[in-house]
């Protein structure tokens, strides 16, 4: 059966709009002297990484357009690398993003999913809140000020990627749009479950679609974002200000599933709330990951082993200072 598309759209006050596609491509080890195509190199921010901890003994960095392998990546993972250039290389007719990688006398291009960000020497931090003033039994008692969190990850766990926002909150609420069936409300209180079973979050109903942080409705095929291939849609919003846990805070999210496109390709109920587990991942934070066992997986492998994942639970308690 073709693979399906599952969407995500980031919006910020101060970002461009970024898009991830659940899609028709399966992930494949890259050979050396493969028939690729390679972007324009752009600068990044400068950025340190380790290698992922679960990395392939087939994964490798490589020269300029994958001609060569350099060096096995399971091999250096105590390695600090860093990269400050990237490019899109296409290889078996799908785009992927490498970026260019120097430390302990290592260097190549290494495909980003074997990479995960190293936060060197890193501390938490309390940054000073605007107190509020209580009054109580006649006196004035100053609240305590907010602290807010430097982010960083465990280099001896997994993670999903993650859009770098989350909620203010660990209390989020979600409500459905008006007049959503008794059945499809089913598919979503089966995520709402899924997610709520970890312990990192609580997701809330709400009566008021209007006012709730999530808000989840069905999606008509014309929508933004959306083209003839799409199932699942998350549209994100945030700001750059920062939480308690020291990411962006999410200021809204929306998710839904496409009816009509459930019902074009025949996907069974074990699918569908597959897609709805998926959208509310997107909700709470977590990007696409490269791992086919994460739910946040952006290809559609089977529904009945694409489960909430160690990594999908590591990038949850990261995301809300749950470590």
């Amino acid at each position: 059966m073709k693979k399906r598309k599952l969407i995500y759209i980031v919006a910020s006050a101060f970002a461009a709009m970024l898009f991830g596609s659940f899609g028709s491509a399966m992930s494949t080890t890259v050979q050396s002297k493969a028939n690729v195509q390679a972007t324009k190199i752009v600068a990044t921010t400068p950025t340190k990484y380790w290698v992922k901890t679960n990395v392939s003994n087939k994964a490798y960095a490589y020269t300029a357009k994958l001609g060569k392998k350099l060096f096995k990546l399971k091999t250096h993972q105590k390695v600090v690398f860093t990269s400050t250039v990237q490019r899109k290389i296409k290889v078996n007719g799908h785009y992927r993003t490498y970026r260019y990688v120097k430390g302990d006398n290592l260097k190549g291009w290494v495909n980003s999913g074997y990479l995960t960000e190293a936060k060197i020497n890193e501390t938490t931090t309390t940054t000073p809140a605007a107190g509020t003033t209580t009054t109580t039994g006649g006196a004035s008692t100053a609240t305590s000020t907010a602290t807010v969190k430097t982010p960083v990850k465990d280099p001896n766990k997994t993670y999903t990627p993650d859009q770098g926002v989350s909620w203010p909150t660990t209390n989020i609420t979600y409500a459905f749009i008006p007049g959503m069936s008794v059945t499809e409300k089913q598919l979503w209180y089966t995520a709402v479950q899924d997610w709520n079973s970890l312990g990192v979050v609580s997701l809330i109903e709400s009566d008021d679609y209007s006012t709730a942080n999530i808000k989840i409705t069905n999606v008509d095929s014309r929508s933004s974002g959306a083209d003839e291939d799409t199932v699942g849609i998350s549209y994100i919003t945030s700001s750059k200000d920062k939480n308690a846990a020291g990411f962006q805070t999410m200021k809204s999210a929306t998710i839904g599933i496409l009816p009509d496109q459930v019902m074009k390709f025949g996907f069974d109920y074990a699918y569908t709330q597959f897609i709805a587990v998926h959208e509310f991942g997107h909700a709470l934070g977590l990007a696409h990951s490269t791992d086919k066992g994460d739910v946040m997986y952006p290809y559609e492998e089977d529904p009945a082993t694409q489960k909430i994942t160690t990594a999908d639970l590591n990038t949850l308690q990261y995301l809300y200072n749950r470590q």
